[in-house]
C-alpha cells in the first residue's frame, strides 16, 4: 500500500533536542543465566536522527533510527562482539522486542521493527531523544 509523503514527514523528527523521557536501552545478556553480558542506550547522544516510517510486509511502523558516530561505533562494536545473541530494545524497564543480531551492524544506522501501534513507535521516539544516562554513551 501507499501511503501520502505527509503521512510520513508527520512522523519526522529532526529536532534532536533532549526530552526528559529516559532512553531505550539496547541489551544484551546470556540466554541461559540471564546475566547482563553489554548495553547501549539511544538517547540524544547516540542518535541523530529519528522517523516513524513502516514496513512492506504488516505495514507496521518501525523507527528508524540515524546514529552518530560514537552511537555508530558502539553499536557496531556490540553487535560484531555479539552475533547469534538476541539484543533487547528496552523501554521504560520493558522489553519491546527482542532481535537476534545476524551480522555486525556497521552503518550509521538501524531500524527497530516489532512495533505494534503509531503510538508505541511514538513512545520509543520520545524515548531515543531522552537524555543519556549511561557515561559511556556520552565519552565513546
Amino acid at each position: 500500500m501507499i501511503f501520502p509523503l505527509l503521512a510520513f514527514a508527520m512522523f519526522d523528527q529532526p529536532d534532536m533536542s533532549p526530552t526528559d523521557a529516559g532512553p531505550i536501552v539496547l541489551r544484551v545478556t546470556d540466554q541461559e543465566s540471564g546475566k547482563l553480558l553489554d548495553q547501549m542506550e539511544l538517547c540524544s547522544d547516540t542518535a541523530k536522527h529519528l522517523q516513524i516510517d513502516f514496513d512492506d510486509f504488516e505495514n507496521r511502523p518501525l523507527l528508524t533510527v540515524s546514529m552518530s558516530k560514537a552511537g555508530a561505533i558502539r553499536l557496531a562494536a556490540i553487535t560484531t562482539k555479539f552475533v547469534g545473541y538476541e539484543i533487547d530494545v528496552v523501554m521504560d524497564g520493558e522489553v519491546i522486542v527482542s532481535p537476534r543480531v545476524m551480522e555486525p551492524l556497521l552503518g550509521d544506522g538501524l531500524q527497530i521493527s516489532g512495533i505494534d501501534t503509531i503510538a508505541q513507535a511514538e513512545q520509543l521516539m520520545q524515548s531515543a531523544r531522552g537524555r543519556c544516562t549511561d557515561q559511556k554513551a556520552q565519552t565513546e
